[in-house]
């Protein structure tokens, strides 16, 4: 078995990504949750529910806390991915040279 490092350090914040699925209003508007405060447009992305493999971005416009406005779009459904701050967090950074089958080569 290989070597294992890890390392961590303490810190304030940190960016996390998180996904939801919500119905897209009006063709042009997708509504969060109203605990959620999306920064700018450049910390979500959107696609197209109905592809399954999310090669449909649909353009964010703009974003007012936890409401999205896209371009129009016949999507019914959205996958949201969003990044959000998190307070008081602890980073841990693991290094591997290589690691056991079992994790390495799943079939």
């Amino acid at each position: 078995m290989g070597a294992y490092h890890w390392w961590g350090k303490q810190g304030k914040t940190a960016e996390v990504m998180k996904h939801v699925k919500v119905s897209v209003t009006n063709k042009t508007t997708v509504t969060l949750d109203s605990g959620v405060n999306i920064a700018d447009k450049d910390s979500v992305w959107v696609y197209d529910a109905a592809d399954s493999n999310l090669n449909k971005e649909v353009t964010v416009e703009s974003v007012s806390k936890n409401v999205i406005t896209v371009t129009s779009t016949e999507a019914t459904e959205v996958e949201v991915f969003y990044l959000v701050k998190v307070q008081d967090v602890y980073n841990i950074n693991i290094k591997a040279t290589n690691f056991p089958e079992s994790i390495c080569c799943i079939r």
